[in-house]
């Protein structure tokens, strides 16, 4: 189960977000089923801010994590979002927008050469500048849990959890020190 830990947006973070939103997107950034330069700075910068919540929450945990090295663009998406010390575990953050039911993976990003082992979910209001950590799934239960019904009614072929089923985070934090 799920448990929501809410964290603040800095208007700081906010900026720097859509500045690098705006960046990877000018600069080729992989468009989506024909989104609109709109869409996909909004997709962009929607998808930073989760890794900024998340950020937050290793911040508050006493987890030091390079803030700058987040808005590195270099042409390409990165493989993972977050490491952890010794290169244990490479995280990928899943961001999405308020009211949504499940935590969606394109099955074409499954393929990347970093071997992704958790993802985290987390939401992000960007109207109220907030977001909460909703919790993390590991990379193998993700994809072999996944329904087929929900991912044929998606766009796009995509893993899928329901948020609910999330772990919850803490389990992650205490991965970081041990």
């Amino acid at each position: 189960m799920a448990f929501f830990i809410p964290m603040k947006i800095t208007q700081q973070q906010n900026k720097d977000s859509l500045i690098y939103a705006v960046a990877a997107v000018e600069a080729g950034a992989y468009a989506r089923l024909g989104e609109t330069k709109e869409q996909q700075i909004e997709r962009w910068h929607i998808g930073k801010l989760g890794e900024i919540v998340f950020y937050n929450l290793l911040t508050d945990y006493g987890i030091k994590v390079e803030y700058t090295d987040m808005f590195k663009f270099i042409g390409v998406p990165d493989e993972y979002d977050f490491i952890m010390p010794k290169g244990r575990y490479k995280i990928d953050v899943k961001t999405y927008k308020p009211r949504h039911k499940y935590l969606l993976l394109p099955k074409d990003q499954t393929k990347n050469i970093s071997q992704i082992d958790i993802y985290v979910g987390v939401v992000v209001d960007v109207e109220n500048l907030k977001g909460f950590v909703d919790g993390y799934v590991w990379k193998d239960t993700f994809i072999q849990e996944s329904s087929e019904k929900v991912s044929k009614s998606m766009p796009e072929p995509c893993y899928n959890r329901e948020i609910k089923d999330l772990i919850n985070i803490d389990q992650v934090l205490k991965f970081w020190y041990f």
